[in-house]
Order: structure tokens, then C-alpha cells, then sequence
């Protein structure tokens, strides 16, 4: 297998057990130390990143359940 795929399915499954994560988070389960090589695994897979704290947690775009006002919240 190919380290791209491996790497789509280490936060395919890293994000459908933990929801959310953090850029630093996702570094260490990806083993990289490469900002780029998060988000071009995590555009792969469609990502949201949130609105509060600087964008600074990620979820995929099949995780959240929207209000009817549009908004998601975790924990």
C-alpha cells in the first residue's frame, strides 16, 4: 500500500473515533512534522475546520450533524 493511502486511512479512522482534532494531533498520528501533508490528506477526505479558536480544530465533512440554525457543537 502506498504511504497516500495509508495516510487517508489513518485519519479516516483517527477522526470517525475522536470527531475533532488538532494540527498537532493529526502531525503525530500522520508521523509527519509537515503542515501541507495534513491538509493535502485532509482535503482528500473533505474536512471542516471550526469557526471558533483560529480554525484550529478538524473534523471530516460527514461527521457533524447540523441545528437548524447551522450550527454544530462538540463536547
Amino acid at each position: 500500500m502506498n504511504l497516500t493511502k495509508e495516510r487517508d486511512e489513518t485519519a479516516q479512522t483517527f477522526l470517525n473515533e475522536k470527531k475533532i482534532t488538532s494540527l498537532e494531533e493529526l502531525k503525530a498520528k500522520l508521523g509527519t512534522n509537515v503542515r501541507m501533508t495534513v491538509f493535502r490528506t485532509l482535503r482528500r477526505l473533505g474536512y471542516l475546520s471550526s469557526y471558533s479558536h483560529r480554525g484550529q480544530f478538524y473534523t471530516l465533512i460527514q461527521i457533524p450533524n447540523f441545528d437548524e440554525l447551522g450550527l454544530w457543537s462538540y463536547r
